[in-house]
């Protein structure tokens, strides 16, 4: 919703964030930085959050990561997602599931 928003103000050149505000009970804002602040940078995965042989996670990372992962998307409309409008779904359906005439 927020890079709408943006896009439809005219925004050009951002990129939506997710800002973490706490975490009980989570709560988070969206920050509209400028792709220059962002590009080519990089957040390293914390090694405090990986066991000593590299292979297995701990669990304060899947408490970090749960807000973000916890839903699946809601399927409300014949097995689409709602947000699909239904002239997709028939074009799609009608491109992969019809055999030509």
């Amino acid at each position: 919703m927020c890079a709408a928003k943006a896009a439809i103000g005219g925004e050009s050149g951002k990129m939506v964030t997710i800002v973490r505000e706490r975490d009980t009970p989570y709560q988070a804002s969206y920050g509209l930085p400028a792709l220059d602040e962002i590009a080519e940078k990089v957040k390293g995965f914390p090694r405090a959050w990986i066991d000593e042989s590299g292979s297995m996670i701990f669990n304060n990372f899947l408490r970090y990561i749960s807000p973000l992962i916890q839903r699946e998307v809601e399927v409300r409309h014949k097995g689409w997602p709602r947000i699909c409008p239904s002239a997709w779904r028939r074009e799609i359906f009608q491109k992969n599931f019809l055999q030509p005439s």
